[in-house]
């Protein structure tokens, strides 16, 4: 057929979620974060499941450009990211 689906990602991955709307008692636990926004992003519970490695960060409040609307936030996250990649 000429195509190829992938279902899995063995490298290291950095996925950033705006969470606009989220509330600040849900932000604060990790774990309700985390489902709150697989409820409502489901492509969140995809990337969890299909990489091993994958980092995510959950940005409460942010709007959906997320490198403007929390530029520190990203550039924070992507600093402590790349920090932590395994060096060849």
């Amino acid at each position: 057929e000429g195509s190829q689906r992938y279902t899995e990602v063995h490298v290291p991955v950095l996925a950033i979620y705006a969470a606009h709307g989220m509330p600040a008692a849900v932000a604060a636990d990790s774990a309700a974060a985390a489902a709150w926004l697989a409820e409502r992003v489901p492509a969140s519970r995809v990337i969890r499941s299909a990489a091993p490695n994958v980092r995510v960060v959950i940005l409460p409040n942010a709007t959906h450009d997320v490198f403007r609307s929390n530029e520190p936030d990203v550039l924070r996250e992507m600093h402590v990211f790349i920090a932590g990649l395994p060096v060849r």
